[in-house]
């Protein structure tokens, strides 16, 4: 089909017919910005995204079509980035992130000129092989609370609706919520499915989960939540009644109305990267109690306990700590089922994995099932898909369990045939675990349930937890360079291949720093710097070597 019939079967199926050609030049994209789908989708200042998401409506619409029945989700959002700020992602048919070739088709569609928004709808409907006879597009909206999405969401609506396809709105919706709603629709067949449904899931498992295991110095009976100011609070407060029974969740910074207050000075990204408390943490009056906080749209978590005799003020459980708590939980369950020989269970980790959180985990479960990825959720959960069970989560605090057709079927069928004594406790346990963890994506409610149980089973104090193993001092820099794809990385983003000659002088900077020292750089995806992150045995050395690596960089780049 040449691109001019394909172009009126693409018109010809659209509501109003040649209205979304009005409609896309009317939406003028903003001059001299060049938009770029990554592992965030689009994210920048929230005037300039007009054009992106009316476009990026059409194409899930376009792409629903592939499969009609099945949904394609948008949210609009920003998570972690300040108010002022915007984005949009796509959740594709298996709840997870977006095809990679769509991306890219993503990036072309929000860059072309207005006249060019039909014609290229149309070369990616014709090369996809998509009809339109016959065929029916779902697609569900999710919102977060910043002022400008429910402007933006409209936008997408719109472009969805002007391509025939049916949309479903979801105002206050978490990341994880709709990614859910999505896997609900197509993975577990119930297109009816709710966010009130979501709730009962993650309500029932924990509350089965955590009945039988008792109360003893090492409860932890409440847990105040920082939720950044962001759509996380209402969640929080939609959940916290329905497990009173056993845990007390005490939110804080869950201002959604006023202006400037998401991400400041508070949420997951804040506490993690700079190790500060957020506000509303004091730590004399805070001292010792159990606090964790998501970010803006509450797909990460971190877990921390303020020490007013530390120097940094806090304990901080992260994204590593987290996956071998699971870890070590998980593994003990499947034992105890009778199912840890028949079943792989490992980690996925990245090269910003704090180096004795992977000497941890190697101890636990051997070498070959301490897996690394390249940065970005997405490159860990198809990591993690090579498992039976998959853990993973970046040090930031994204992450979830994935479960394999195998061990579900394994997990279920045995659940059925032994319900009694240590082995059918452990088998109902992991059933609940399944229906517990969000199979999508990383979700932090989801996390803090999961933790929360992993502690009580383990009986550990969160003092305990954090005392598995103490990180490595570490330091992470960047460089701000004019190209920074002339970096290029092999092995998971640990060894550099490009320019010439920078990995083996970062190898004679790493041997001087002394025994387990470490460094990588890595191009990073969303700005023009290079990233550089060193480990030595002091603080001090590994400053030292992160400089060190970081004028070697300049010199090379310069």
């Amino acid at each position: 089909m040449g691109c001019t019939s394909s172009r009126k079967s693409l018109v010809s199926a659209l509501r109003g017919g040649s209205d979304a050609d009005l409609i896309a030049r009317e939406i003028k994209r903003a001059e001299g910005v060049r938009y770029r789908y990554g592992t965030a989708g689009f994210r920048a200042k929230y005037e300039i995204l007009d054009s992106v998401m009316l476009r990026m409506g059409m194409l899930a619409a376009l792409r629903a079509r592939l499969h009609p029945g099945k949904a394609i989700g948008i949210m609009v959002t920003a998570s972690h980035n300040k108010e002022c700020d915007n984005g949009v992602k796509i959740a594709d048919f298996d709840g997870g992130m977006l095809n990679p070739e769509w991306e890219s088709l993503a990036s072309t569609l929000a860059n072309c000129s207005e006249e060019k928004v039909i014609a290229t709808l149309s070369t990616i409907a014709r090369d996809a092989g998509i009809s339109f006879e016959d065929s029916s597009a779902l697609v569900f909206v999710g919102e977060d609370t910043r002022a400008s999405s429910p402007h933006l969401a409209s936008l997408v609506e719109k472009g969805a609706g002007v391509l025939g396809a049916t949309v479903k709105r979801y105002v206050g919706c978490t990341t994880p919520q709709l990614h859910y709603l999505v896997w609900q629709c197509n993975v577990q067949q119930n297109p009816s499915a709710e966010i009130k449904g979501y709730f009962s899931d993650l309500t029932d498992a924990f509350l089965f989960l955590c009945e039988g295991l008792g109360q003893d110095k090492s409860y932890i009976p409440s847990l105040r939540v920082d939720c950044a100011n962001g759509v996380g609070a209402r969640a929080l407060k939609d959940i916290k009644g329905l497990i009173s029974k056993h845990l007390k969740l005490d939110g804080f910074n869950t201002d959604t109305e006023s202006k400037g207050k998401l991400n400041e000075n508070c949420g997951a990204e804040y506490v993690q990267k700079k190790r500060l408390l957020p506000e509303g943490v004091e730590a004399k009056m805070h001292h010792n109690m159990a606090h964790c906080s998501f970010d803006g749209d509450a797909d990460r978590i971190v877990f921390f306990v303020p020490d007013q005799k530390s120097k940094e003020g806090l304990k901080l459980m992260d994204g590593d700590k987290i996956a071998s708590l699971l870890v070590v939980v998980i593994s003990d369950l499947l034992k105890k089922a009778n199912l840890l020989s028949c079943l792989k269970l490992g980690v996925v980790q990245t090269a910003y994995a704090n180096g004795a959180s992977t000497e941890y985990l190697v101890k636990k479960l051997g070498e070959k099932y301490v897996l690394f990825a390249k940065t970005g959720v997405k490159h860990l959960h198809h990591k993690a898909l090579e498992l039976d069970v998959g853990v993973y989560f970046e040090a930031n605090g994204h992450g979830t369990i994935l479960f394999s057709k195998k061990a579900l079927n394994e997990i279920h069928t045995k659940s059925k045939t032994q319900w009694y004594g240590e082995e059918g406790r452990a088998r109902s346990r992991l059933k609940l675990l399944v229906q517990l963890v969000n199979q999508a994506i990383g979700d932090a409610m989801s996390d803090l349930l999961a933790v929360v149980f992993a502690l009580r089973y383990q009986k550990w104090t969160m003092d305990a937890w954090n005392a598995i193993y103490n990180d490595f001092p570490s330091t992470m820099l960047k460089v701000k360079v004019r190209d920074r794809t002339l970096v290029k990385t092999k092995n998971a983003e640990r060894e550099c291949t490009a320019p010439e000659g920078l990995q083996k002088q970062i190898d004679e900077l790493v041997s001087a720093a002394g025994s387990g020292a470490r460094a990588f750089v890595r191009p990073s995806g969303t700005e023009d710097v290079v990233r550089v992150y060193a480990e030595a045995s002091t603080q001090e050395a590994a400053s030292k070597l992160a400089e060190d690596v970081k004028a070697t960089v300049e010199k090379i780049l310069s």
